[in-house]
């Protein structure tokens, strides 16, 4: 057999030949595309990571404002506890529920004797 009877060889008609080129050519113009796609997605990934990392900050950072927050608050309640001046606060806004309470009824029983005394007159 001779070199010319397998492909590739340069017994092959310009058909052939042409269509393996523009094969090729597909086939880089399809690699090319594909990387570009991926170079691009990669772009993008690190986008977002870095979008993420700088939210992910931000809510660490929040978290420990409203923490450091809640703990003053928390221990200034301990205090004020301890020193019975919370049972004061108490005690006041009980008085003043209290003195809401007695207001209230006042005009409920204001509204039953209203409507008592225009039956009666009717």
């Amino acid at each position: 057999m001779s070199e010319n009877n397998h492909p590739g060889a340069a017994g092959q008609s310009a058909g052939e030949e042409s269509k393996i080129e523009r094969l090729k050519h597909a086939a880089g113009d399809m690699a090319d595309a594909a990387g570009k796609a991926w170079d691009k997605a990669e772009d993008k990934a690190e986008e977002l990571w870095d979008k993420s990392s700088s939210v992910a900050k931000d809510a660490a950072n929040a978290a420990e404002k409203a923490w450091d927050k809640a703990e003053d608050k928390a221990e200034e309640l301990w205090d004020k506890a301890k020193s019975g001046e919370l049972k004061e606060e108490a005690k006041e806004k009980l008085d003043d529920l209290k003195e809401g309470a007695s207001k209230l009824w006042d005009k409920i029983v204001d509204k039953f004797d209203g409507d008592d005394d225009a039956k009666k007159q009717a």
